[in-house]
């Protein structure tokens, strides 16, 4: 089975993650509470790579279920993407019970803007929850739905809807809403995105208007880093089928000979989508100091 790849098509398989990691001292990871997530001295950041922390920066920078088994998809709009037919297979659409965050609606505070982007599962409540800590922590958010209501738990649907998408139109959508949070009043923009999300963030981020980038389990092929010129925070899985050690260490490799800021960190014993809450994938230990990672980072570059 196929996964949306950082590259906007789907990927071969990805190797298992070998890279060595050391352990973090306790001042990266400052702004966690080892008392609320017992993982926190076990977090290790992506030494083989070489990633030098930036030493001008805040410390913040680095502080920062079976499967289911019914083909049901979560059906939140009656709209649906072109080219797929979401009725032929008798998947039973729904909505999900519990309350979403309105797609579009930034909170009207003007302080620094931050547009997020969902996985190749659609706007599941996961995304609304990690706007609404976005929000509390001073940000002004945006969600961009790339899917137009669409949802799913069904990784084969997931990825129908992913192969169906125009990487092209979910780009340019990334950016408008980045100018709107400009024309908002916000003066720094930056994007969080996962997985398909984190692809269309950091190929939203060559265009200019971003501030900062944080992808989740994502890269994009080498030859697009040199356009990437804000910096840039990774948060990867430790077992990963789409994204492969290879593709990372090559990614990184040249944001960093073009002078891009970047950071990684490798969660241990995860997997892809290990901070969608709305899979069986999820890690909830590690994405919460992921979120702190997160909002340190941004804080930092965007405040």
């Amino acid at each position: 089975m196929n996964a949306p790849t950082a590259r906007g098509t789907t990927p071969s398989g990805g190797a298992d993650d070998e890279l060595a990691e050391d352990e973090l001292s306790a001042d990266r990871l400052a702004d966690v509470d080892p008392a609320d997530d017992e993982l926190t001295d076990d977090l290790l950041p992506d030494d083989d790579l070489d990633l030098e922390l930036d030493l001008d920066r805040d410390d913040d920078d680095d502080d920062d279920d079976d499967e289911d088994d019914e083909d049901d998809d979560d059906l939140d709009g009656e709209d649906d993407l072109d080219g797929v037919d979401l009725g032929d297979d008798g998947l039973i659409a729904k909505r999900d019970p519990r309350p979403k965050r309105p797609v579009g609606v930034s909170a009207p505070a003007n302080g620094p803007g931050v547009v997020v982007v969902h996985d190749w599962y659609g706007p599941l409540p996961h995304v609304s929850d990690f706007a609404d800590e976005l929000t509390m922590a001073g940000f002004d958010v945006e969600l961009v739905d790339v899917y137009e209501g669409v949802t799913t738990r069904n990784p084969g649907r997931a990825e129908e809807l992913a192969e169906a998408l125009d990487g092209a139109v979910a780009r340019d959508a990334i950016v408008a809403a980045a100018k709107r949070l400009r024309a908002a009043g916000s003066r720094h923009v930056g994007a969080v995105g996962f997985s398909l999300g984190g692809s269309l963030v950091l190929r939203a981020a060559q265009r200019g208007g971003i501030d900062a980038v944080v992808a989740y389990y994502a890269s994009r092929d080498p030859d697009e880093a040199v356009k990437i010129t804000c910096p840039v925070q990774l948060h990867l899985a430790a077992i990963d089928e789409y994204e492969s050690a290879d593709d990372i260490e090559a990614f990184v490799a040249a944001l960093r000979a073009a002078g891009t800021s970047v950071d990684t960190f490798r969660y241990p014993g995860t997997e892809h989508s290990f901070a969608n809450a709305d899979v069986p994938f999820a890690d909830l230990g590690a994405a919460e100091v992921a979120l702190a990672r997160t909002i340190g980072f941004l804080h930092a570059r965007l405040v």
